[in-house]
């Protein structure tokens, strides 16, 4: 047994595992609980505690993708759990007053969507090298034929012999290696660009319009040649252009 007090490899959880376990079920059920509740109440009637149930929910998950990042460290999770923390600032007021949803918008492109699309543009570079991106050697799939885009197998991908075929051409994966930059690097520093001078015309609601289109795209082919990976992204850029305010 450890200093903690677990038995053998097959036993039961030492208490202290067990406790730890069993905060973790209280914690997902706070979270359960506060959503459903948040669902529930009505905001325009009772505003104080449905903003009570979301940022109960919305802690709770929070502090569960944290605790999960640190088992698996995936790069899908952060801007669902950066933007719920948002979200809660929004809440008190969203049903009854237009600026705050155009507040979530907003914040939701500036401080949630683009960091993580350009950070993640800039890991990539920093890794890879500038070369292996400008070439796209990094999408190749050289340890054998169960190897599709990025050398990742493709089990979980519905076009996985469509991404077996594009793994093994360089000019292909060539031109799916712009298509990233321009999505994680080009577009983001755009709209930074435009955010930052105050500019609303239009030159921001195309650099808008091809970042969004270009990012379902992206995810879009993840999808279809990878597996399903980065579906959260989806309803984060729905809401950024607000389909339904136009």
């Amino acid at each position: 047994a450890s200093v903690h007090g677990s038995t053998s490899m097959g036993g039961p959880p030492s208490p202290l595992v067990a406790s730890r376990v069993m905060w973790l079920r209280c914690v997902r059920q706070a979270l359960l609980v506060g959503w459903i509740l948040f669902l529930l109440i009505p905001l325009s009637d009772w505003p104080r505690a449905a903003t009570a149930a979301f940022a109960t929910g919305a802690a709770a998950y929070f502090l569960l993708g944290t605790i999960g990042l640190l088992y698996d460290p995936c790069h899908n999770i952060q801007a669902s759990l950066l933007f719920v923390v948002v979200a809660a600032f929004a809440v008190p007021d969203l049903a009854s007053n237009p600026r705050s949803a155009a507040w979530l918008r907003h914040t939701s492109l500036v401080a949630v969507l683009v960091p993580v699309y350009l950070f993640s543009g800039i890991s990539k570079v920093r890794y890879s090298g500038v070369l292996h991106q400008i070439t796209g050697d990094w999408l190749l799939a050289v340890r054998g034929d169960k190897y599709g885009l990025g050398d990742e197998k493709v089990v979980r991908a519905p076009l996985a012999e469509v991404s077996l075929y594009i793994a093994r051409s360089p000019w292909l994966c060539m031109l799916f290696s712009w298509g990233n930059l321009l999505v994680e690097l080009a577009l983001p520093v755009a709209l930074l660009y435009l955010l930052a001078r105050r500019e609303r015309g239009w030159r921001l609601r195309v650099v808008l319009a091809l970042f969004v289109f270009g990012a379902f795209g992206f995810h879009a082919s993840i999808l279809l040649l990878m597996g399903p990976n980065f579906l959260r992204m989806f309803p984060l850029l729905v809401l950024v252009v607000d389909p339904v305010g136009m």
